[in-house]
């Protein structure tokens, strides 16, 4: 009698059991299809489109610890070209935040872009200074034109400062 009783108890909360599980499901399915999980599996696919891109253009870029040295190698092959200034330029955000991008950062949920600069000056003749941006434009890798001016120091010498960039996730920075 006393097992009987058990049982039909054990049955009882079974029962409960499965009520409770089968409200639990219907929840979720509800919950799913919800317009707001909607929006978050959209947003989540967005950021992973954003960020693919964003991987495939900086893997393009030059990375910054290697700049000027390909800007060296490339002046390198024209003998008639002589390297006056190689500067580093000081690291700047690549888009200032607004106040509630700081706030973000400060609590360490967003991440930086960087830019990164060089200022180079060669002298040569006019032709082989064309034929050295020439040479940088058509590089596998790519850097940011910032300014180009040329100044004529007696003709046929003309200096060329170039101002390049790329962009960097890594605020870090060697100097020239």
């Amino acid at each position: 009698k006393k097992i009987s009783e058990q049982v039909v108890q054990q049955q009882e909360k079974m029962k409960e059991i499965q009520s409770q599980l089968a409200g639990l499901l219907q929840a979720k399915q509800a919950d799913a299809s919800s317009p707001k999980r909607e929006r978050i599996r959209v947003l989540r696919q967005q950021i992973g489109e954003g960020a693919a891109y964003l991987k495939e253009k900086q893997d393009k870029l030059v990375p910054p610890e290697k700049m000027a040295a390909l800007l060296e190698q490339v002046l390198n092959k024209n003998e008639r070209l002589q390297l006056v200034a190689l500067n580093t330029l000081p690291v700047t955000l690549f888009i200032e935040p607004s106040a509630d991008a700081a706030a973000a950062q400060m609590t360490g949920q967003a991440q930086q872009m960087y830019k990164h600069g060089v200022q180079i000056t060669v002298r040569g003749s006019y032709a082989d200074l064309i034929q050295y941006l020439t040479a940088l434009e058509h590089l596998p890798t790519q850097m940011f034109w910032g300014l180009a001016r040329m100044n004529v120091v007696e003709h046929p010498a003309v200096e060329l400062t170039l101002t390049l960039y790329t962009l960097s996730l890594d605020k870090t920075w060697l100097q020239v």
